[in-house]
């Protein structure tokens, strides 16, 4: 290379005709002892063609020997003039990579079939020239998979729309299509889709099964006519519903989506209070002048429609703050549910007390109060209680009969007649009692009074059985004469008593026998039996040889102890 003027210029020097360019005329230069050796190599970035993908490519390299006088010199890259051919027709494309290296490529081939193909590259230098081939292989079908897809459809109505509560019944059918497909892989590794490979078959509905999946939904069959059932929701509230009807063949099932509305309360009518109670009683009540507390309660019926169409009878209590009360000395406690009287110290008068629940026609009952009469007092018995023979007797003013109670007590006796009287501490209201001593083992009857000015009110007359003491006896003994020796050694004679007695009466704890040598029973021993049975008990001690022995026998019980005579007995020789 050498300058002329301020542009570079270059040399080409071939084997035969040398050419110089200078700018842009050709010069000739007259020297031809120098010399060109031109070659053009073919290789592969790897393996030995390009691929059907379009991968790899082949590299193109052209180089040039310098000679003079036909001595080697040096070797260099060379840009050549180049022409591509492509047999058969292909999209081939050359790219220098740079002075003297080029790269032949072919594009993806996809999913085209076909043959290898060839690239035909001419390098031309001046009166010089050579060729190369490139290949890319054949793209062919590798592979082909195949599939049939089953297509369903259902037709039935409330997928857009919604059934009514009450239940309807309607026709789901079902029809569908079989069809085909294939898909091939090829030597490009193109990624193929499935492709239609014949006409669809139809599927007979008869054929398909169809099923329902819900609550409240039910109905099967087969695709060519299935009844279907939104069952009629009755009177049980709930929001929108969903259920499925699915068709299904050979394991392939479509469902859609059916509805059906919410149901609830729509209407309430025929509201109504059917009973009002007044301390239970179901009408009208009349009380005395006293001050009291009456009770109050209600409850009734209405008739409730759904949206189903169906209804029922729901029973309803009054709450308490739906009650209400008018007249004088009358008062509704709503926390207590009950109208308060205060005690009436003149003519009759009356309550009324309405009921009211949304609705309803109210309800009215009346309470009358009678006028203020002094009447007797009102006394009751409260259960007596005893420790042995004292007797506690208990009564209660129930009522003092608008008057000053003046006395309290009890009529009693051994008789029904009673004739005898007790009093008691006065009271107003309330329990009042008194002590009785009575006989052991009697029957005591009594009944309790109480007076005011109107005069005397008793109540009820009854009776209590006072317990007696235990009843004992004596019987006869029996003894044996036993040999023994004494502390010296000695054989002396003992005797051997049982003494026998009999005991009756309720409640026997302790029964035994008392004994001495003398008839005052100094000193004596007191015994107690265990052996009471079938009414008699025993005791066997040691005696003296027919020496005598007093004794005598007792038996005790919650009312106290019963002895018998003292007795003596020698026992035989």
């Amino acid at each position: 290379m050498f300058k002329v003027g301020n542009k570079d210029s270059y040399i080409y020097l071939g084997r035969k005709n040398v050419e110089m360019y200078l700018g842009n005329k050709t010069v000739y230069p007259e020297d031809d002892s120098i010399t060109y050796e031109y070659t053009l190599v073919r290789t592969y970035s790897q393996g030995s063609l390009i691929y059907a993908n379009g991968n790899n490519h082949a590299i193109l390299t052209i180089k040039r020997k310098k000679f003079i006088n036909n001595v080697y010199d040096s070797e260099e890259y060379y840009d050549p003039t180049l022409t591509l051919t492509v047999n058969p027709g292909g999209a081939f494309s050359i790219d220098k990579i740079d002075i003297g290296r080029y790269k032949v490529t072919a594009p993806d081939r996809a999913d085209n079939v076909g043959n290898s193909r060839t690239a035909t590259v001419k390098a031309t230098v001046g009166s010089w020239s050579d060729t190369v081939t490139a290949l890319q292989e054949e793209n062919q079908i590798t592979h082909t998979a195949y599939k049939t897809d089953i297509e369903l459809e259902i037709s039935t109505p409330y997928v857009y729309s919604y059934a009514p509560a009450g239940g309807v019944t309607w026709t789901a059918t079902a029809n569908g299509m079989e069809q085909d497909y294939e898909k091939h892989s090829y030597t490009s590794g193109y990624p193929a889709d499935w492709e239609v490979s014949e006409f669809g078959r139809m599927i007979l509905p008869q054929d398909i099964t169809i099923t329902t999946e819900g609550t409240g939904l039910f109905g099967s069959g087969k695709g060519n006519g299935t009844s279907v059932t939104w069952e009629n929701r009755g009177t049980t509230s709930g929001s929108d519903r969903s259920g499925y009807i699915k068709a299904s063949y050979e394991g392939k099932v479509k469902s859609v989506t059916v509805y059906q509305k919410l149901n609830k309360v729509e209407t309430t009518t025929n509201i109504a209070i059917t009973t009002f109670t007044l301390n239970g009683a179901n009408g009208n009540i009349t009380i005395n002048y006293e001050a009291r507390n009456v009770a109050v309660a209600a409850s009734g019926s209405k008739r409730e429609t759904y949206s189903s169409g169906s209804y029922k009878t729901v029973y309803f209590d009054v709450p308490a703050s739906g009650f209400s009360v008018s007249g004088v000395g009358f008062t509704y406690n709503q926390a207590q549910q009950r109208v308060e009287v205060t005690a009436n110290s003149g003519s009759q008068r009356n309550g009324v007390v309405t009921a009211s629940y949304s609705g309803a026609t109210s309800v009215q009952r009346t309470i009358t109060q009678q006028a203020f009469v002094v009447s007797v007092p009102i006394v009751s018995l409260i259960v007596y209680s005893r420790i042995g023979t004292t007797l506690t007797l208990k009564g209660s003013v129930d009522s003092t009969g608008g008057a000053v109670i003046t006395e309290c007590g009890f009529e009693w006796g051994y008789t029904s007649s009673l004739g005898n009287t007790v009093t008691a501490t006065t009271v107003q209201s309330g329990q009042f009692t008194t002590d009785l001593i009575v006989n052991a083992g009697s029957t005591v009857y009594y009944k309790a009074y109480a007076k005011n000015s109107a005069g005397t009110g008793h109540s009820v007359q009854t009776n209590v059985v006072i317990p007696n003491l235990p009843t004992v006896n004596l019987l006869t003994p029996t003894s044996t004469t036993e040999q023994i020796q004494d502390p010296n050694g000695m054989t002396i004679s003992i005797s051997r008593i049982t003494l026998k007695a009999s005991a009756s009466g309720a409640g026997i704890t302790q029964y035994g026998f008392e004994y001495a040598d003398n008839a005052s029973l100094n000193n004596k021993t007191v015994v107690y039996s265990n052996n009471l049975a079938s009414g008699q008990f025993s005791h066997t001690l040691t005696w003296g040889f027919a020496q005598t022995i007093h004794y005598r026998a007792f038996a005790t019980n919650e009312m106290g102890t019963r002895y018998t005579n003292v007795e003596n007995y020698r026992p035989p020789l």
